[in-house]
């Protein structure tokens, strides 16, 4: 009996005779890599803090950023568990300059990453926080959140450098004037990396 019914109901599909309409839901526990590990698992974090006030006379760049005509801001290394992870870069850093437009750029190793496209001579950069015209003012802070590929299992060093369209002073955790009163203040700037796995 079994087996006819079996029978009867493939000949009804093979034969298109009737519609028939079956409606399912796939659920899963978890969605893992071929590892084992759960996608969007945050593998390790890094983080370092400059909380000192720097002031500095960048170089006047063009187009591309390199190492050598960019000042480095904050530095910090991670060994990717896996080749295919993501790393999440995530800086917060507070500078200005009264004269000039200084950028912040996010460089891994030697090659700047999460930078804007290609635009004649304007400078690539990866935030910028424009002209401040009140020296007594805290630097502002420029944000960058990028998420990188880079494909090894091998030691990273990123790092934040500063490029500039003057070689005019730019200060980072301070004002211009940095008084010594209650109108300076001293702020802190981070930059946190997560290993993210796939």
């Amino acid at each position: 009996m079994k087996f006819q019914f079996q029978q009867e109901l493939f000949g009804r599909l093979h034969n298109e005779r009737y519609n028939i309409i079956m409606a399912s839901t796939l659920r899963f526990d978890k969605w893992e890599n071929t590892l084992g590990v759960p996608y969007g698992t945050v593998l390790q974090v890094k983080q370092t803090v400059l909380s000192s006030a720097l002031s500095f006379s960048p170089s006047a760049i063009t187009g591309t950023p390199t190492i050598g005509n960019t000042t480095q801001i904050m530095t910090i290394n991670i060994t990717p568990t896996f080749s295919n992870s993501k790393i999440l870069i995530m800086a917060d850093v507070n500078y200005a300059s009264t004269t000039s437009t200084p950028g912040m750029i996010i460089f891994r190793g030697t090659t700047p990453v999460g930078i804007g496209d290609i635009a004649s001579n304007r400078r690539r950069i990866s935030s910028g926080t424009g002209y401040h015209a009140d020296a007594n003012q805290i630097a502002g802070a420029g944000n960058i959140t990028f998420l990188d590929s880079p494909e090894t299992t091998g030691e990273i060093t990123y790092s934040i450098r500063c490029s500039s369209d003057s070689t005019s002073t730019v200060v980072v955790n301070r004002s211009i004037n940095y008084t010594d009163s209650t109108t300076g203040a001293t702020s802190i700037s981070t930059l946190t990396l997560m290993e993210i796995a796939q």
